[in-house]
């Protein structure tokens, strides 16, 4: 417990100090689920509340408050041959079984859902960070995919900082 306090201090001064933020930059042509390669599957738990994030089979909103990890927390990272490595996609194959379609996270209002849709910008992330915590950007506004509380998934600030760091799990 009290490493993880440590650990989040440590992160906190040095993301403040190096200014902690990306600006949002230029995203690729969106691309259609037919033409992207997926690749690496990961669990992202969130380091502020310790749970994973996951998607509601009903809905497809996002939510953080499970311990474990199993098919509805796993997302697949996919992209385009023709973008920049750090541009990608979010896939859920749960929900894209579900709900009989691929499925792509995306902000939706003040939250980030899960459901099929034509790719579009907005549907682009990045990863910031590196080992352990990592930040998943938003690439169109490069705001956070941020944890307030176990149920609280939303875009956040345009800085990493402790309610914003993941450790992505294989």
């Amino acid at each position: 417990m009290i490493r993880r306090r440590l650990g989040a201090l440590v992160l906190t001064l040095v993301l403040g100090l190096a200014g902690g933020a990306v600006a949002a930059v230029a995203t690729p042509a969106p691309a259609q689920a037919g033409t992207l390669v997926c690749g690496n599957r990961y669990f992202l738990r969130a380091a502020s509340t310790n749970t994973y994030i996951s998607v509601d089979p009903g809905t497809g909103l996002v939510y953080a408050d499970i311990t474990w990890k199993g098919w509805w927390q796993q997302f697949r990272v996919c992209r385009e041959t023709s973008w920049d490595k750090r541009h990608f996609v979010l896939k859920s194959e749960a929900a894209s079984a579900g709900f009989g379609a691929d499925s792509f996270l995306r902000p939706v209002a003040n939250d980030f859902a899960v459901f099929p849709h034509t790719l579009e910008n907005y549907d682009i992330f990045m990863w910031d960070g590196g080992n352990p915590y990592w930040g998943l950007v938003h690439a169109s506004t490069g705001r956070y995919l941020s944890v307030s509380s176990p149920l609280s998934v939303y875009p956040g600030p345009a800085n990493l900082g402790w309610g914003q760091a993941l450790y992505r799990e294989s």
